[in-house]
Protein backbone atom coordinates (compact mmCIF):
# COMPACT_ATOMS: atom_id res chain seq x y z
CA UNK A 1 0.00 0.00 0.00
CA UNK A 2 1.11 3.52 -0.71
CA UNK A 3 1.05 5.75 2.33
CA UNK A 4 -1.29 8.63 1.57
CA UNK A 5 -2.24 9.82 5.05
CA UNK A 6 0.50 12.42 4.92
CA UNK A 7 -1.00 13.86 1.72
CA UNK A 8 -3.32 16.72 2.61
CA UNK A 9 -5.12 16.59 -0.77
CA UNK A 10 -6.05 12.93 -0.27
CA UNK A 11 -7.31 13.54 3.27
CA UNK A 12 -9.38 16.49 2.04
CA UNK A 13 -10.72 14.42 -0.86
CA UNK A 14 -11.90 11.73 1.54
CA UNK A 15 -13.74 14.35 3.61
CA UNK A 16 -15.29 15.99 0.54
CA UNK A 17 -16.41 12.67 -0.93
CA UNK A 18 -18.27 11.67 2.25
CA UNK A 19 -21.93 12.65 1.97
CA UNK A 20 -22.60 13.20 5.67
CA UNK A 21 -26.16 14.43 5.06
CA UNK A 22 -27.06 11.15 3.36
CA UNK A 23 -25.46 9.10 6.11
CA UNK A 24 -27.20 11.07 8.87
CA UNK A 25 -30.60 10.37 7.27
CA UNK A 26 -30.00 6.66 7.90
CA UNK A 27 -29.50 7.19 11.64
CA UNK A 28 -32.43 6.55 13.94
CA UNK A 29 -32.07 9.83 15.85
CA UNK A 30 -31.62 13.52 14.99
CA UNK A 31 -28.08 14.78 14.50
CA UNK A 32 -26.31 18.11 14.33
CA UNK A 33 -23.73 18.69 11.62
CA UNK A 34 -20.23 19.26 12.93
CA UNK A 35 -17.48 20.28 10.53
CA UNK A 36 -14.60 20.84 12.94
CA UNK A 37 -12.69 18.92 15.60
CA UNK A 38 -14.20 21.09 18.36
CA UNK A 39 -17.75 22.35 18.81
CA UNK A 40 -18.61 26.02 18.58
CA UNK A 41 -18.35 27.38 22.12
CA UNK A 42 -15.67 24.95 23.29
CA UNK A 43 -12.31 26.25 24.45
CA UNK A 44 -9.93 26.51 21.48
CA UNK A 45 -12.75 26.33 18.89
CA UNK A 46 -11.61 28.00 15.66
CA UNK A 47 -13.83 28.17 12.58
CA UNK A 48 -10.69 28.17 10.42
CA UNK A 49 -10.42 24.43 11.07
CA UNK A 50 -13.80 23.64 9.54
CA UNK A 51 -13.79 20.75 7.10
CA UNK A 52 -14.95 21.20 3.53
CA UNK A 53 -18.52 20.25 2.62
CA UNK A 54 -19.50 17.34 0.37
CA UNK A 55 -18.29 18.02 -3.18
CA UNK A 56 -17.54 14.90 -5.18
CA UNK A 57 -16.22 16.80 -8.21
CA UNK A 58 -13.68 18.73 -6.11
CA UNK A 59 -12.69 15.54 -4.29
CA UNK A 60 -11.97 13.81 -7.60
CA UNK A 61 -9.89 16.78 -8.77
CA UNK A 62 -7.81 16.65 -5.59
CA UNK A 63 -7.13 12.94 -6.03
CA UNK A 64 -5.98 13.51 -9.62
CA UNK A 65 -3.79 16.42 -8.50
CA UNK A 66 -2.24 14.12 -5.89
CA UNK A 67 -1.42 11.57 -8.59
CA UNK A 68 -4.24 9.05 -7.93
CA UNK A 69 -5.52 8.09 -11.37
CA UNK A 70 -8.77 6.17 -11.85
CA UNK A 71 -8.33 2.93 -13.76
CA UNK A 72 -10.79 1.12 -16.04
CA UNK A 73 -11.96 -0.88 -13.01
CA UNK A 74 -12.79 2.33 -11.10
CA UNK A 75 -9.93 1.89 -8.63
CA UNK A 76 -7.46 4.74 -8.27
CA UNK A 77 -3.79 3.90 -8.34
CA UNK A 78 -0.52 5.73 -7.87
CA UNK A 79 2.85 4.28 -8.75
CA UNK A 80 1.03 1.06 -9.66
CA UNK A 81 -0.49 0.62 -6.21
CA UNK A 82 -4.22 0.93 -5.37
CA UNK A 83 -5.64 3.58 -3.09
CA UNK A 84 -6.69 1.36 -0.20
CA UNK A 85 -6.92 1.62 3.56
CA UNK A 86 -8.66 0.08 6.57
CA UNK A 87 -11.42 1.82 8.47
CA UNK A 88 -11.74 0.76 12.10
CA UNK A 89 -14.71 1.51 14.35
CA UNK A 90 -16.44 0.07 17.41
CA UNK A 91 -18.56 -2.92 16.45
CA UNK A 92 -22.18 -1.83 16.73
CA UNK A 93 -25.04 -1.52 14.26
CA UNK A 94 -24.70 2.24 13.87
CA UNK A 95 -20.98 2.16 13.12
CA UNK A 96 -21.44 -0.77 10.71
CA UNK A 97 -24.07 1.24 8.80
CA UNK A 98 -21.87 4.36 8.67
CA UNK A 99 -18.84 2.31 7.58
CA UNK A 100 -20.87 0.65 4.80
CA UNK A 101 -22.11 4.04 3.60
CA UNK A 102 -18.57 5.48 3.59
CA UNK A 103 -17.23 2.43 1.79
CA UNK A 104 -19.87 2.80 -0.95
CA UNK A 105 -19.33 6.54 -1.27
CA UNK A 106 -15.55 6.25 -1.42
CA UNK A 107 -15.79 3.61 -4.14
CA UNK A 108 -17.88 5.94 -6.30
Amino acid sequence: RVLFRSDKQVRQALVQSANVAKISKELTYPTRFVRSPLLNGQVAYNHAYAQAAFNLEEAQKKLVAAGWIEGKNGIRTKEGKPLAFSLTAADNSENRMVAKQLQAQWKA
